[in-house]
């Protein structure tokens, strides 16, 4: 449902998720286990810190100071965080300014910058191998930034970063089930060309 809403929900759900995750957000009122972890974020600080900018609270349950009400959705409430992105440089508006943004596929963005000076832009995406990030086309090198996350240096003026993300390793996976699919392809055919042969040398010695 998020991924046909183009929602972006700050949890993770994996039967391998890496520990560091849980040693990065501590369960203090959220949850977690070993395949799922939902941080509880209870300020705007933190929130502006990972890039958060909705909040869905539960009946009850106070809101963070300075965060906006935007709807009451059932026995929920929605809270806009002011200031929050998913991309944004380390120093504020001293560094640069954010243009804009958009997600162009399930694995890329592209993000429209002006920087003051060569300046810390971070990506509030997953710290993960496989993600790779250009300014006008020449490539830029990936840090991490706060364990999970991850930044770019971005040089000084206008610039259109475009972020994506292609592990080798998959391509890798691709070569070899392509090749595994051409051996699946000629073992089944194996058999109907030995049989193919001796007719045909039949039907030359006729």
């Amino acid at each position: 449902i998020n991924v046909a809403f183009s929602l972006a929900e700050f949890a993770g759900h994996d039967p391998l998720l890496p520990a560091q995750y849980f040693r990065a957000f501590p369960a203090k009122g959220g949850y977690g286990r070993s395949s799922v972890i939902v941080p509880d974020i209870d300020s705007v600080a933190e929130a502006q810190r990972y890039g958060i900018v909705w909040l869905l609270l539960a009946a009850g349950r106070p809101a963070p100071a300075g965060a906006v009400p935007v709807a009451k959705l059932g026995s929920e409430r929605l809270f806009r965080v002011p200031g929050a992105s998913r991309f944004g440089f380390a120093g504020g508006a001293h560094d640069g300014t954010v243009l804009g943004w958009r997600q162009t596929s399930d694995r890329s963005f592209t993000v429209d910058v002006v920087a003051t000076r060569a300046s810390s832009l971070v990506l509030r995406l997953t710290d993960v191998p496989g993600w790779r990030v250009s300014a006008d086309g020449k490539p830029l090198a990936v840090t991490r930034y706060e364990r999970v996350m991850m930044s770019v240096t971005v040089p000084a003026g206008k610039h259109r970063l475009t972020i994506s993300y292609w592990p080798s390793r998959f391509s890798d996976g691709l070569a070899v089930g392509f090749a595994g699919l051409l051996i699946l392809l000629g073992w089944a055919l194996w058999p109907s060309g030995r049989r193919l042969i001796p007719h045909r040398r039949r039907r030359a010695a006729h």
